[in-house]
């Protein structure tokens, strides 16, 4: 069965306010899209407000409104409309790290080539896609589900993006109902065609959770938080922690800045990088003199696709900042695409290779958890 709206204003909280909010009532809608219409409302942000209001929530106070738009709660702090005077959130937009990461997930990372690709252009550039690897990163993906429970009645994806890889839709398949909080509203887009009415669908800031306090029984946030400001990072642990109901768990996959195996596995990548350098070096004169060329003829340079804002903090800043936390490191996966790309071929035992790389870390979760790529991080509450 479907989620209804009035069913989602008994978890959904005002970002700003951090009060419960309301369904906005029919007799609301009319003097809202007048104001709207003759221009008189603008979001926190200062942007105007241009699209008329069908369906959305109103704070406690009645201070705050916050659309739905395509079936997606707006939630995001910055887009929330003031309808009363207000002194606490005056002109707020977004920080510049996230606006880059929405930018980028909304104009490429989560873009398909072509219309019958089935992955998304992050998939394509950060993880191995090939056979010889797919058994190895599928039997990670499942790892997730050993540390949350089998049901419940909300599952809280944070950080959902379009739940790009089917083994993620395994994670809420005992739950009810599935919440989608992502910064990218195509990313939301993308999630309801996979979850449909399983769904609830947030637009919102998972260092700003928009939920009341223990709500969720489970939680899930795969490779996000090391693209939150590095500064705000421990509050999303700590967000996740506040939603999630006594006895639940969430699983953080998270990545280390240069994992031990890293620094072992890919030496001889550094000594090209080297070898590369010095290559460059000697051809920097006839680069100046090229780009000389092309100032004076007004050639514009060709601009370099933006990549996502990316933070990896070292595991000492998890041990000082999540104390009076209960959290444990294993593992998820100890290589990184870099390593399965160069060690790893069909044609040198590949697969064989990674079934017994997998046996290791089942074997000792919490050594590769510390010294792999990507760490297993489960808050217990």
């Amino acid at each position: 069965m479907a989620p209804t709206y009035e069913q989602a204003q008994a978890i959904l909280r005002c970002p700003i306010t951090k009060q419960d909010l309301r369904l906005l009532k029919p007799q609301e809608f009319t003097p809202l899209n007048n104001r709207i219409a003759k221009g008189e409302l603008v979001h926190v942000d200062g942007t105007p407000v241009k699209v008329s209001i069908e369906a959305g929530f109103i704070s406690k106070d009645g201070r705050f409104v916050y659309p739905v738009l395509d079936g997606i709660i707006l939630l995001l702090k910055n887009l929330a409309i003031p309808v009363k005077e207000h002194k606490d959130a005056a002109q707020v937009g977004l920080r510049a790290e996230k606006k880059i990461l929405q930018d980028f997930y909304d104009s490429i990372g989560w873009q398909k080539k072509g219309q019958e690709s089935a992955s998304f252009e992050d998939a394509l550039r950060w993880e191995d896609l090939r056979p010889v690897s797919r058994e190895y990163v599928h039997n990670s993906h499942l790892r997730v589900n050993r540390y949350i429970k089998n049901q419940g009645h909300y599952l809280l994806d944070a950080g959902s993006g379009p739940i790009q890889y089917l083994d993620y839709l395994s994670y809420s398949d005992g739950y009810d109902f599935r919440i989608c909080v992502d910064i990218s509203f195509l990313a939301l887009k993308e999630a309801q065609k996979k979850l449909g009415d399983k769904g609830i669908y947030i637009l919102g800031d998972v260092t700003n959770i928009p939920l009341q306090d223990n709500v969720v029984d489970g939680a899930v946030s795969l490779h996000v938080i090391y693209h939150v400001p590095k500064d705000e990072q421990v509050y999303a642990f700590r967000e996740l922690h506040r939603v999630l109901r006594p006895g639940s768990s969430a699983v953080v996959v998270y990545s280390w800045p240069n994992s031990y195996m890293r620094k072992w596995l890919l030496w001889p990548r550094r000594i090209k990088r080297g070898f590369q350098k010095w290559i460059q070096k000697l051809k920097s004169p006839v680069k100046k003199m090229i780009r000389w060329e092309n100032r004076k003829r007004a050639i514009a340079p060709v601009s370099v696709p933006e990549t996502p804002y990316h933070y990896a903090h070292d595991q000492a800043y998890f041990e000082n900042n999540l104390k009076g936390m209960n959290f444990e490191i294993l593992v998820w996966r100890s290589v990184g695409v870099p390593v399965l790309r160069m060690y790893i071929h069909s044609f040198l035992f590949g697969a064989a290779i990674l079934r017994a790389l997998y046996r290791k870390e089942e074997s000792n979760p919490t050594l590769y958890g510390r010294i792999g790529q990507y760490p297993l991080i489960v808050i217990r509450k």
